[in-house]
């Protein structure tokens, strides 16, 4: 629904100057939620509080602006940021806010006019500090370059919450894995995109998922080509603010990316300048891929059920003690190495904490102590000082030298240790290179701490006044402000309390303001008010007019009135006084932003690998060994999650051996339903994708050959947005791995061929495997509920048949043994677990007739 404006400028109607505003800007951001500051609340107009209003359970009423009667509605300033949650983090909106500014007048007076402007879009990608900003998780901008005669793409994603910046080339075919690793807020895309809608970067985003996509002109890689290199660079430090040199080194589909994000925050945050780190390449030939459909099927980063963070294998793992080490997290489970050495460089870190528990728990503390230090950089760059901020950037760097000293004595200790000619002999370990590295690149920035300490009072607590953030000795001027407040507070309570006194009783009157009166002194009886304005000699002016209950008796009084309005105007020279001293400290704080951001990779990385110690000693983790074969062999493997699901419930949970690759290529995989195929197949691609991110795991042990990408076709789900059934979308999936799959890949796919006919789903099932054995050559555990799979496959050398079972009680009842052993499971065991859901007994007992005479024909038709 929308409000149409009856003839804005032009119409005969004499418009307001705040009308004249609203319009103005109502035209400039027509893609924009607009709220509009005007005193102590944001206020919508016209469509934006037609469509809005409600939304955010606002009261929509008409108000009149010189004869004109628009939609209007508002709230409190206070409220903003539980609006904007509303608007931008439940709805995907974007929010233009519009800031009031008086001119030369520096406090009181409504009579004195105001200008406003916009001073930033808030949008679901570029989001800073707001409360609602998952502090555990990155906030993607992303950015898509696209030509028309090519199918690559530039992409480049940002957190402006963080700095953090990468840029990769991709093609449309794996656009959509890169979607499922980046999970972007919002996208920006080239604006010719919006007349195709059958371009494949479009439907691949609508497949994925609803984002919020920007349509921006970007430059195509033949005019970056064009374009003397030298005038791109310049653009991106005159306009952006960009070091340029950041962007030589990348192509032009990545510059063009890169410098339409940089654009698109320039726009959204009206030219204020943010601390963008040097984009990153992302080195996608040394990150193992997982495909979305991976990503989902393993619940590494939501859980199927929900989509919630809750429950899925980064919830369970995540035991870090900052949000940064949380990022990093669940950025390292989504994009493990494939370099053998960088692997073990973690792992060797791990082992290293894991030996020394008590070096593991003091460093712990010191990560408690650390704040989100590289998020509170980013909003001083932006301008937003909060003192508390600066508080978190002097804590963060005093935890991170009590780390680097604590680290610096460890590395002393065992290098004295290994001197001695018996520990000599018993191990030649060195220190761990990323426990070297970590010491040896932590920067002090002592300088920066004391400059902190010196300037904020740390004792401000939650302070509701605007000023009182600066220590006393700072500005010998903020001295004298504050000398001469407390005087006329003084002078206030000293007045008040006379005035008490005299008129007598707990409370006789109280100090409001309203309807442009300030400083009114209110009183509930008319005798009280006679005799305050006796006391002052008759010089009070009644405005009780303004109080629309005709108990109250309102005056004002020029004796408090001078007292007030003498402290509202000190109050604000404080205020300005120690913004500006804040100014001046935050631009100091910023000449070290870069080292300041390095100092947080290195708590983020620490944060993960001491978590990844600490599990390792409670959940009795292995470390893993990697190796470039094409072979992976586990003993006595457990699901991590599963395994903590059952310990909660006071049960164990049934390890098994997994070894495929080499001789047994292929593990065909057979038994009855809720016997532990599926957890089995996930288990053993878990475990591969934690040894890769530099994680110890769940087993005896665990011999595991570098896989490149990890490909799942489990569970069974449609597309009806696309017209495509249950079957269709498992054929699609089980062609893409058939497509995409290298001998280095680890494939597990479960059911291939249940969506369609027996005999046309065993036939798909088994070229399935045929193509996967003679083609792919990969490593491969491929569950089924066709048996008669073991029997085709026998050719097949390097194809194993595998089963779980179930036993029968004394009593006929069944147990699931959970154990995978050789052989093939030739029952599904399909109606036991219809009993156990609780099917009617009438159902049980015709399915088991039913099955007994299909068997019957069965055997018959074999005669």
């Amino acid at each position: 629904m929308t409000t149409t404006i009856t003839q804005p400028v032009e119409s005969k109607v004499r418009l307001t100057p705040l009308r004249k505003q609203i319009l103005e800007l109502e035209k400039t951001y027509p893609d924009c939620v607009l709220l509009v500051r005007v005193g102590e609340f944001y206020e919508l107009y016209d469509h934006n509080a037609v469509e809005y209003g409600h939304l955010l359970g606002l009261k929509v009423v008409s108000k009149a602006f010189g004869g004109q009667v628009v939609p209007f509605t508002g709230f409190p300033i206070r409220q903003l940021d539980r609006h904007l949650e509303t608007l931008v983090g439940k709805h995907n909106l974007k929010v233009a806010l519009c800031e009031q500014y008086q001119g030369d007048h520096q406090h009181g007076g409504s009579s004195r006019s105001f200008r406003r402007s916009v001073y930033r879009i808030v949008t679901p990608g570029t989001l800073i500090d707001e409360q609602f900003l998952d502090q555990g998780e990155n906030n993607w901008l992303l950015a898509v370059a696209t030509e028309k005669t090519s199918r690559f793409l530039g992409l480049s994603w940002l957190d402006l919450s963080t700095g953090d910046f990468f840029t990769q080339e991709t093609t449309f075919d794996s656009f959509g894995n890169d979607l499922a690793r980046i999970r972007p807020r919002e996208i920006i895309l080239n604006s010719n995109l919006r007349r195709d809608p059958e371009h494949p970067v479009l439907q691949t985003i609508q497949k994925m998922g609803k984002f919020v996509i920007d349509f921006e002109d970007m430059r195509s890689a033949a005019q970056m080509a064009a374009q003397v290199e030298n005038e791109i660079l310049k653009e991106a430090e005159e306009q952006l603010g960009f070091n340029p040199q950041y962007l030589r080194s990348f192509s032009n589909r990545e510059q063009s990316a890169c410098l339409s994000i940089l654009r698109y925050v320039n726009h959204t945050q009206m030219g204020r300048r943010p601390v963008v780190q040097q984009p990153t390449k992302w080195q996608d030939d040394s990150i193992m891929k997982i495909d979305k459909n991976t990503i989902e099927a393993l619940e590494l980063v939501r859980t199927l059920r929900d989509a919630s963070r809750t429950g899925s294998l980064l919830y369970h793992l995540d035991k870090t003690k900052t949000k940064a080490g949380s990022r990093l997290l669940a950025s390292w489970l989504t994009s493990p190495l494939t370099n053998v050495d960088k692997i073990n460089n973690r792992l060797d870190m791990v082992e290293f904490f894991g030996q020394d528990s008590h070096l593991i728990h003091d460093i712990e503390v010191y990560l408690t102590q650390c704040r989100d230090a590289q998020r509170a950089i980013q909003k001083l760059s932006l301008g937003q000082i909060d003192p508390q901020d600066l508080v978190a950037i002097r804590t963060t760097l005093e935890a991170l030298q009590k780390i680097k000293l604590r680290l610096s004595d460890k590395i002393m200790l065992e290098q004295s240790i290994r001197k001695h000619p018996i520990e000599q002999s018993l191990s030649n370990a060195s220190i761990p290179v990323l426990v070297q590295e970590t010491v040896d690149n932590i920067c002090g920035l002592e300088h920066i701490c004391k400059l902190i300490r010196d300037v904020v009072d740390e004792n401000m607590g939650q302070q509701s006044q605007e000023y009182g953030f600066i220590n006393q000795g700072v500005s010998p001027t903020l001295n004298n402000l504050h000398d001469e407040l407390k005087s006329l507070k003084s002078q206030r309570t000293k007045l008040l309390a006379s005035w008490t006194d005299y008129l007598g009783g707990a409370r006789p009157f109280e100090i409001k303001s309203s309807f442009g009166y300030r400083h009114v002194v209110e009183m509930r009886s008319t005798i009280t008010a006679e005799r305050l304005k006796a006391l002052m000699e008759g010089h009070v002016v009644d405005v009780s007019h303004t109080e629309q209950k005709r108990s109250r008796v309102r005056y004002q009084v020029p004796a408090l009135s001078q007292i007030m309005d003498a402290i509202e105007k000190l109050e604000f020279q404080i205020v300005q006084e120690e913004k500006s001293i804040l100014s001046a400290t935050r631009s100091e704080i910023l000449e070290e932003s870069t080292a300041i951001v390095q100092n947080c990779r290195y708590i983020a990385q620490l944060d993960v690998l001491v978590s990844f110690a600490k599990m390792m000693l409670e959940r009795r983790y292995v470390r893993p060994t990697l190796n470039s074969r094409l072979e992976s062999v586990v003993i006595s493997g457990r699901h991590p999650v599963v395994e903590l699901a059952l310990q909660s419930e006071g049960r164990q949970f049934v390890e098994n051996n997994c070894s495929v690759g080499q001789n047994e290529l292929i593990w065909l995989l057979t038994g009855p339903n809720m016997g532990g195929k599926s957890t089995f197949l996930r288990q053993n691609a878990i475990l591969t994708i934690m040894a890769q991110m530099g994680s110890f795991v769940p087993a005896f042990s665990a011999r595991l050959g570098i896989v490149d990408k990890v490909f799942s076709r489990l569970g069974a789900s449609d597309n009806l947005a696309n017209s495509q059934s249950t079957f269709m979308v498992e054929m699609s999936e089980t062609a893409s791995i058939l497509q995409h799959a290298t001998e280095r890949s680890l494939v597990i796919m479960d059911e291939v061929g249940r969506g369609t006919a027996t005999l046309d789903g065993c036939a798909i099932a088994y070229a399935t495997l045929h193509h996967l054995y003679h083609v792919n050559r990969c490593r491969t555990l491929f569950a089924t509920h066709y048996h008669e799979l073991a029997d085709m496959v026998e050719p097949l050398e390097r194809v194993r048949c595998y089963q779980t079972t179930i036993e029968r009680q004394d009593d006929g009842s069944f147990a699931y043994i959970h154990q995978v052993i050789p052989g093939v499971c030739r029952k599904s065991h399909g109606i036991h677990v219809a009993r156990l859901a609780g099917m009617p007994t009438s159902v049980i007992k015709i399915s088991e007739k039913t099955l007994q005479l299909l068997q019957e024909d069965d055997k018959q038709i074999n005669k």
